[in-house]
């Protein structure tokens, strides 16, 4: 499962990864956060490759816990910065859109030092500002990591739940394709692995 917690206004993002204790019962200790009130989207994939987003809403007095393993945190310290690149032609609903991002160091030349993240060059969450709308997309689409694997297993996981990839030398752009469904104001977080460190980039979108 990839566990996604954002505050209502959209300033704030944590991506976890919940273990599974027993059939159909996921848990995770949540991380630091300010107290509030913060909405869950958990995407999963049932034992027949159907793909089902769950949707949930919490109150928390606030939290210490540290992150783990893969899971991250926005906004977070960097020491560069994602840009995205794109014209000045309007977004519009229905059609196919590849979003390019380039991820840069703190001296503004591409980053060399990307690695894949959870077996993936980058990952993007598309949300509608009124939270009605929530994709979480791959550079090869929207089809959830663990309904790919049960077409093609991936390595396998270590005691921790993620996967052991061998290291490669990945390009400083990503891409992902997606079509916005409704019209509106988005959020686009975009998340990708450097040194081992998760950087995030958010960006503000408006669909005609």
């Amino acid at each position: 499962m990839h566990l996604f917690v954002v505050s209502p206004e959209l300033d704030r993002l944590w991506h976890l990864h919940p273990t599974q204790s027993a059939p159909g019962i996921f848990e995770t200790p949540l991380p630091a956060m300010p107290s509030g009130r913060y909405e869950l989207f958990g995407d999963l994939v049932h034992r027949t490759g159907v793909p089902e987003t769950v949707t949930a809403s919490f109150s928390t007095a606030g939290n210490d816990g540290p992150l783990t393993d893969d899971d991250s945190a926005f906004p977070s310290p960097g020491t560069g910065r994602i840009v995205w690149v794109h014209d000045t032609q309007p977004l519009v609903t229905k059609r196919l859109t590849l979003f390019t991002f380039r991820v840069e160091d703190s001296s503004g030349q591409p980053a060399r030092d990307l690695e894949l993240y959870m077996g993936m060059p980058g990952h993007a969450v598309f949300i509608r500002k009124d939270r009605r709308v929530f994709a979480h997309v791959h550079p090869a689409g929207s089809a959830p990591m663990a309904a790919l694997e049960i077409v093609a297993p991936a390595s396998p996981p270590t005691s921790s739940g993620t996967h052991v990839h061998q290291e490669t030398s990945l390009p400083s752009t990503v891409s992902f394709p997606y079509g916005f469904p409704e019209p509106g104001d988005y959020k686009i977080f975009v998340q990708v692995k450097r040194a081992g460190r998760i950087d995030t980039g958010s960006f503000d979108a408006h669909v005609e």
